[in-house]
């Protein structure tokens, strides 16, 4: 079971209500300092609700929720391309290594890393 935190932000300060706990209502100009606030007042005053599972929602303008989402996209977009690069790395240099004969440190200078990097890279 988890404990929804509905997070809105109201005149420079954000406001945290958990529906389970009938209410409750906490606010602070920070966001690190509310959830603390959320974590001492359930602990206080609903012990029951305090060890369960958080589950964060933010209520925010429109346009500040698609940017986020258009953020949390290109972080997975980067990081599936990062592997790309990782596992071309790893095929350029065993090529290059076994059917060309180029040396170590070459295939670093034609790949823009160390020679210690492609030793790396041959052997995973």
């Amino acid at each position: 079971m988890s404990v929804t935190v509905k997070i809105s932000r109201s005149e420079r300060q954000w406001v945290a209500e958990v529906p389970k706990a009938v209410g409750f209502v906490a606010t602070s100009p920070s966001l690190g300092r509310l959830r603390k606030q959320v974590d001492k007042g359930l602990a206080e005053f609903y012990p029951e609700l305090s060890e369960e599972e958080r589950r964060e929602v933010f209520d925010l303008p429109s346009g500040a929720t698609t940017v986020l989402k258009d953020l949390a996209k290109a972080e997975r977009d980067a990081a599936k391309a990062q592997q790309r690069v990782a596992t071309l790395k790893k095929r350029a240099s065993r090529r290059l290594k076994t059917k060309l004969g180029i040396s170590v440190r070459e295939i670093g200078a034609l790949m823009g890393v160390s020679g210690a990097r492609v030793q790396q890279l041959l052997k995973d």
